[in-house]
């Protein structure tokens, strides 16, 4: 791949983040279950709907690496991922690598909290489609009034961060 079309590339992917309550450790299998993304409204006043999601092409290639970056090996694998009626669950187990053991401890022992998403935003719905913007407030029992509402989007990868912006912790 040359090195604009991976600019190319990269241009088409969003990274949004969450500050996620993890549900589940496991120090054996050197796991974590969290949300990568959740149906509340994110710093940038937008809502991604859990069942918007499409994994294509994630499904290819279920990593999770570090912050996003695509010059470093990964930090993990994701060996399932669904939606509920919160968001994204996953679970990420940690590589046997110096560096993902690390990043494992700092997640094992709660001073990191937060993943990310990369993904494509593919359809969306705007304030000004009053009437499907309004439908989908209601439904979902979205408080305020996003920028956007993600009706589609197709996940890249889920990313362990530091910290990504966001306004709600679950």
């Amino acid at each position: 791949m040359s090195k604009n079309s991976d600019k190319t590339e990269n241009k088409k992917m969003i990274k949004r983040g969450c500050v996620s309550s993890k549900k589940e450790i496991n120090e054996a299998e050197r796991s974590v279950v969290a949300y990568g993304n959740t149906k509340s409204i994110d710093s940038y006043n937008e809502v991604l709907l859990p069942t918007g999601w499409t994994f294509e092409r994630f499904d290819k290639n279920p990593i999770m690496p570090w912050s996003h970056s695509y010059r470093l090996p990964p930090v993990g694998r994701i060996p399932w991922r669904k939606t509920d009626n919160v968001g994204l669950l996953f679970k990420g187990i940690f590589a046997k690598t110096a560096f993902a053991e690390e990043i494992w401890g700092l997640y094992r022992d709660d001073f990191m909290r937060a993943f990310s998403v990369g993904y494509e935003q593919v359809d969306a719905v705007y304030p000004n489609d009053e009437e499907n913007y309004m439908a989908l407030i209601e439904e979902w029992q979205i408080p305020g009034r996003p920028r956007l509402i993600g009706t589609r989007q197709a996940l890249y990868e889920v990313s362990a961060v530091v910290y990504r912006r966001t306004r709600t912790r679950w």
